[in-house]
């Protein structure tokens, strides 16, 4: 009874903490040296572990650098007792992650027996004062977030004791949670290349300012491939290690791009009426190189999410195309709608110049404040 009075913190923490709405800051952290991430998953009768280390850091304690000899170094920091029997556990897969120099270990624990009283006690680096391992525990609903390290180094979770504490309708969950920082699938990759794009508000910009004043889908078709290929190009040059400048040098000109678009549509639409397809013409004509140019320093933009999120090197070339293609379609639902509505008011002069000249005029602003921000901030 005097160890359940002793976990409570640890409990009150995992019943006052959903998972729903958790972003993790932890593996941010993973690739450091000194730091390692650890994600331990509790489901119906199994016990899953993400352990997340950096390759030096591993390399260093361990008697040989291939694979099997790293997973047995792995398991043997990781000890699981299920009510005082030890579970047995086993590497079931591993990924290097070249981008940020790290391995990624998932374990899996045979408990035998339904959960009840759980210690992982964590062993590696054990000679390291200087060495945290940031660890998560999930937990059906909950979560619990906290530091293994040389003075801390095991955790207690009573599960059987949650469980009566939360009454008869709380179980554990069938299936396993998934792990933030987790190795992720193509479909991983095509969802954080489309939300990249909606939630990055200077590319949505950019894309926008860009189509602002094409006249047809042959010249929405030639932009956006233009854009396309030049970000494809510089998103593989970083993703791949070969040239990877400084975010201080490639924000400011993405948000330079903004300003210098709008400013353009600005420049050909300023005339309304007089010579209007003339201007539109010379805007399309110049606006593919534009789109070229300046998607390379986007392609440089994008890849920074992508560094953060990972390339495993044996699916290298899948991942990526995965991302590009994920960031293809969240260009088009971007510029579908606006340039539809655009299209079929082109011809009403009276409401298209308006818009057009409205919209450019607050791209541009925003483009010129962000350029001012980004300018203060890396100077």
């Amino acid at each position: 009874m005097i160890r359940f009075f002793s976990l409570a913190p640890l409990i009150a923490m995992l019943v006052a903490n959903p998972v729903n709405g958790h972003v993790t800051e932890f593996f941010d952290h993973a690739h450091k040296s000194g730091v390692t991430y650890t994600a331990v998953g509790l489901a119906k009768g199994q016990v899953q572990v993400l352990y997340t280390v950096p390759r030096a850091d591993l390399e260093r304690i361990a008697s040989a650098n291939d694979l099997e000899s790293l997973s047995r170094v792995v398991t043997s920091g990781f000890e699981l007792f299920n009510a005082e029997m030890r579970c047995k556990g086993r590497v079931i897969d591993a990924v290097e992650y070249g981008a940020i120099a790290a391995w990624q270990f998932k374990l899996e624990f045979d408990c035998k027996e339904p959960l009840d009283f759980l210690r992982l006690h964590y062993d590696l680096f054990r000679d390291d004062s200087s060495h945290g391992n940031y660890t998560e525990i999930f937990l059906g609903d909950h979560f619990l977030q906290l530091v293994l390290n040389k003075d801390v180094p095991f955790v207690d979770i009573a599960v059987a004791h949650l469980a009566w504490e939360r009454g008869e309708g709380w179980t554990l969950p069938d299936d396993m949670p998934r792990f933030p920082g987790v190795k992720p699938r193509l479909s991983d990759y095509f969802s954080a290349g489309f939300n990249h794009v909606l939630t990055g508000y200077d590319h949505l910009a950019f894309i926008l300012a860009l189509v602002m004043v094409l006249s047809g889908f042959a010249q929405l078709a030639w932009a956006i491939t233009a854009f396309t290929l030049a970000h494809s190009v510089t998103l593989g040059i970083s993703a791949s290690n070969l040239l990877v400048p400084e975010p201080g040098l490639i924000e400011p000109i993405i948000a330079a791009s903004i300003v210098y678009v709008g400013l353009e549509n600005l420049f050909y639409l300023r005339r309304r009426y007089e010579n209007f397809e003339g201007a539109i013409r010379t805007v399309i004509h110049r606006r593919w190189p534009v789109a070229f140019i300046f998607g390379l320093a986007h392609g440089f933009g994008f890849s920074y999410m992508l560094r953060d999120l990972g390339l495993p090197e044996g699916e290298f070339l899948i991942s990526l195309a995965s991302f590009n293609l994920g960031v293809e379609a969240g260009q088009l639902a971007v510029v579908g709608l606006p340039f539809i509505g655009l299209y079929l008011i082109r011809e009403q002069r009276r409401f298209y110049l308006p818009i057009a000249i409205a919209c450019s005029v607050l791209i541009s602003s925003v483009g010129f404040f962000w350029l001012y921000e980004r300018l203060i901030m890396w100077i």
